[in-house]
């Protein structure tokens, strides 16, 4: 199967696309099928976060350095990737960890490297 034979316009369109930024590529997902209907019409705001929270969680667990880095090495990337705001990446960081294995606060002093 040819990259001619998927379908040309992005899985994420229009009003989406502009309120995820450019956390999500369309060009990465062009294989994945559109949804049916209008999957926006009953997202909420605060529906929004919580999707743009769960997508910079995902994002920051498959960090590779995340056992070594210290909090805010990566706050600003999340915050302008996936516009979340201060208090709503203290959230991302601790579930981050949790997802990648770590305890959700590191322990104190200097960071070990491996």
């Amino acid at each position: 199967m040819t990259s001619s034979s998927y379908p040309s316009e992005p899985f994420l369109l229009g009003l989406s696309q502009t309120i995820l930024g450019g956390a999500w590529r369309p060009k990465t997902f062009r294989k994945i099928p559109k949804p049916p209907g209008n999957w926006l019409d009953g997202l909420t705001a605060r529906g929004l976060a919580e999707l743009r929270e769960e997508l910079a969680i995902k994002w920051l667990a498959a960090r590779p350095d995340l056992r070594t880095a210290k909090r805010d090495d990566h706050k600003p990337d999340c915050i302008r990737k996936f516009r979340i705001t201060g208090r709503g990446y203290q959230r991302v960081w601790r579930a981050a960890r949790k997802l990648a294995g770590l305890t959700e606060h590191a322990s104190p002093g200097p960071k070990k490297k491996k």
